[in-house]
């Protein structure tokens, strides 16, 4: 009877509960209708077509769209001053340096007469001076105009110099040692006493009574030179060469003597009709004024060329990093790029941009290791490699032989030989003068300064692409290279890597940004630059250098993604 009620009274209910819950989902529902008709239209088209609510958190897509518009790298630079790396040239005016030596009269009298007897004696006193650092080969004379017997004494600066019995008429040159010869001298004759016959008088006439000599003159035999370094030349200074051209003849030529600041350089016979080059040294400059002084000893020299050449250190500007998110980048494949010698030339890449491209155009094609100033002058036919001043390294054959006319010169690895102020990171044979060298046939990935090293670290083994070599051709001990699994990766299309530069004020501005290595120019009146730098950057780490060529103010540099 209860369970009858019960059953009885939930199946009564059952309707009314089912008609209230429809009830309530038509409200929501048209809740949901009128608030779709009220959104805007782009926030009703979103809507229906993702089906997210505006104002809700979106999920990550796991696309890059996120870093579009943001700032990857932000900082204030100041003020970037301009330093001049370029080696400073001190060139000097010619001159001529001589010394002549000619026979010279020293001292002559007419006429001088000596006595001695018993109750008379009379000598004779000749002083006479002599610069004896020019002075050589003295030699006295005269005539006898009469004699009445006795010994005739001479006497240089109390040492007895002849004794002899002369007759009338010449007699021979009576030649004064060096060693008893002074600056200032006194020449003594005189005459024998006569002895037991002490009523005779013994006495000399002598008359022409000469003093000569060869004598050096020095006056034109030395030459100074001046010159001023500044103290940023001072403080920077690297390295200095000094060169000279004597024009000159081994016969007659004597030895000079070159000095700077009063420091011997160099002492010597120097080649003549050659250029002579010769290390110079800090400790040996001064900040200011500088003295170089050559000097013969005898000879003429015509001094022509004079050189000094001051290398300074380095440049050191600004380098900043920024990183770049790995989403920004797709993985490309492993082809060959243009400006690496790796073998391949790769089809967009230029005869002069690639080492493999130059010989791939034609084999008869020579190549410059390092960039040249003219781009197009890197790779050139035999007529333009006979231009070698355009390649500082010396242009090559596919071979490695050099030009013709670069042959014997810096930058020749086949003649083994060294020229005279040659870079070892120019020339095989230069570097190979330091022992324990190691030498890379083209220019490493790390640098011109690499070419010629004498310690390879693990990093620096795969920096070759032909890899280090000794004078023997072993090769440094490196370890095992493993094969390069890296992915290589570019920007996405789509996406630019911008550099924004807020300068100061309006004036010329002259800076070179050095983006991994590769240079993006900046020159302008603006107060601002933009600038592209997507084919330069790589994904992670990035470099940045500030190289200005001139001194420049710098607000504020930033690296934006667009």
């Amino acid at each position: 009877m209860a369970s009858r009620f019960l059953r009885s009274r939930k199946g009564a209910d059952s309707p009314a509960g089912s008609s209230g819950a429809a009830f309530l989902i038509l409200i929501i529902t048209l809740i949901i209708i009128f608030y779709i008709l009220f959104l805007p239209p782009e926030d009703r088209e979103n809507l229906l077509s993702s089906g997210t609510v505006p104002g809700t958190p979106s999920s990550p897509t796991g696309g890059f769209e996120d870093l579009l518009g943001t700032t990857s790298f932000q900082t204030n630079i100041g003020s970037v001053d301009y330093v001049d790396d370029e080696p400073i040239e001190h060139e000097f005016n010619s001159f001529t340096i001589y010394t002549t030596k000619d026979a010279q009269l020293i001292k002559q009298i007419g006429a001088l007469s000596i006595k001695n007897s018993a109750f008379d004696t009379k000598n004779y006193e000749l002083d006479f001076s002599v610069d004896k650092r020019v002075t050589e080969n003295v030699q006295l004379t005269f005539n006898v105009a009469r004699e009445s017997g006795g010994t005739l004494l001479v006497y240089l600066n109390g040492d007895l110099l002849y004794e002899g019995s002369p007759s009338v008429g010449s007699l021979s040159p009576i030649k004064i040692p060096a060693d008893q010869l002074k600056n200032d001298n006194i020449l003594f004759f005189a005459v024998s006493r006569p002895g037991f016959a002490f009523w005779s008088t013994n006495e000399y006439d002598l008359e022409y009574v000469t003093l000569t000599g060869d004598v050096t003159d020095d006056s034109n035999s030395f030459n100074t030179q001046k010159f001023y370094i500044a103290e940023t030349e001072y403080n920077k200074f690297k390295k200095a060469t000094l060169q000279f051209f004597p024009d000159c003849s081994y016969s007659t030529a004597g030895k000079i003597t070159v000095t700077l600041n009063g420091e011997q350089v160099f002492y010597g016979l120097p080649d003549c009709g050659l250029k002579n080059f010769f290390t110079v040294g800090k400790d040996q400059l001064i900040q200011g004024e500088n003295r170089i002084e050559f000097t013969s000893d005898a000879g003429s020299y015509i001094i022509d060329q004079l050189k000094l050449d001051v290398t300074l250190q380095d440049a050191e500007y600004p380098v900043y990093y920024f990183d770049l998110d790995e989403d920004l980048f797709v993985d490309v494949n492993s082809d060959p790029r243009c400006g690496e010698t790796d073998g391949y030339c790769p089809s967009n890449c230029e005869a002069y941009e690639d080492r493999d491209c130059c010989f791939d155009d034609s084999k008869n094609n020579y190549w410059c290791d390092l960039k040249t100033e003219n781009v197009r002058d890197r790779c050139v036919n035999t007529v333009l490699a006979s231009y070698v001043d355009r390649c500082e390294s010396g242009y090559e054959d596919i071979s490695g032989d050099p030009a013709d006319e670069g042959e014997g010169l810096c930058g020749d690895d086949t003649d083994d030989y060294c020229p005279a102020g040659c870079s070892a990171d120019y020339d095989k044979d230069c570097c190979f003068e330091t022992s324990g060298a190691f030498w890379c046939d083209d220019v490493p990935y790390t640098g011109r300064d690499s070419v010629c090293t004498t310690s390879v670290t693990s990093a620096e083994c795969q920096a070759c692409p032909s890899g280090y070599r000794d004078e023997d051709r072993d090769r440094p001990n490196c370890p095992a290279v493993e094969e390069d699994t890296t992915v290589q990766t570019e920007v996405k299309a789509g996406v630019d890597i911008v550099m924004e530069v807020f300068f100061t004020d309006e004036s010329y501005k002259k800076v070179d940004f050095n983006i991994n290595g590769n240079i993006m120019p900046v020159d302008t009146y603006s107060i601002s630059a933009y600038r592209t730098i997507t084919p330069y950057v790589r994904e992670g780490i990035n470099s940045l250098v500030i190289q200005p060529r001139k001194d420049v103010d710098i607000a504020q540099l930033k690296i934006v993604v667009e």
